[in-house]
């Protein structure tokens, strides 16, 4: 986090979790990049309980994990804090030595989000001429996604499912 406001980095993506609160030290760097205007897109976990640490302090976006079929995934934590679900089951990843692999939990719907929400940011930057606030983006997914789950937000789906067609304004 410390090296992403050194760099002026617009978005990080944190894919590490604990039940317990970070020390104050990691907690105060959270804040600081927050205010200085970094996103932060944290992985809620894989416990089916609470959402962890880092992503249940509220400078993060928490995400949860969905399963294809639109049900929430039953080991993905949920809570209040959790902003948006993603597909994070059964999904390939990149390994070391040009191999890939299925992967499933929180931190592949974390990297979906992340994904999704640096295309958004730099479409918003270069139809503004300036980077867009952790809250526009914050608007810009909750006002995006495709509710699943009850109506509004809640704390297994969030706001809703990822659209990224939406978020970019593709579907118009």
């Amino acid at each position: 986090i410390d090296w992403g406001i050194q760099e002026a980095v617009q978005l990080i993506n944190l894919r590490v979790g604990s039940d317990y609160p970070l020390d104050d030290a990691t907690y105060e760097k959270i804040k600081e990049a927050y205010q200085k205007g970094i996103v932060l897109v944290g992985a809620a976990g894989n416990d089916n309980y609470n959402v962890n640490y880092p992503a249940k302090y509220p400078e993060v976006i928490a995400v949860s994990s969905i399963h294809k079929s639109n049900v929430k995934s039953g080991f993905s934590n949920f809570g209040k804090e959790v902003e948006v679900i993603a597909p994070g089951e059964n999904l390939l990843g990149l390994f070391p030595y040009n191999k890939y692999a299925r992967m499933t939990g929180t931190s592949m719907a974390t990297s979906v989000v992340t994904g999704c929400l640096a295309l958004y940011m730099e479409k918003y930057q270069k139809e503004n001429k300036k980077w867009p606030t952790p809250m526009i983006v914050r608007e810009a997914l909750a006002s995006s996604v495709k509710d699943v789950g009850k109506i509004g937000r809640d704390p297994y789906y969030g706001y809703g499912k990822i659209n990224v067609t939406t978020l970019l304004g593709l579907d118009k």
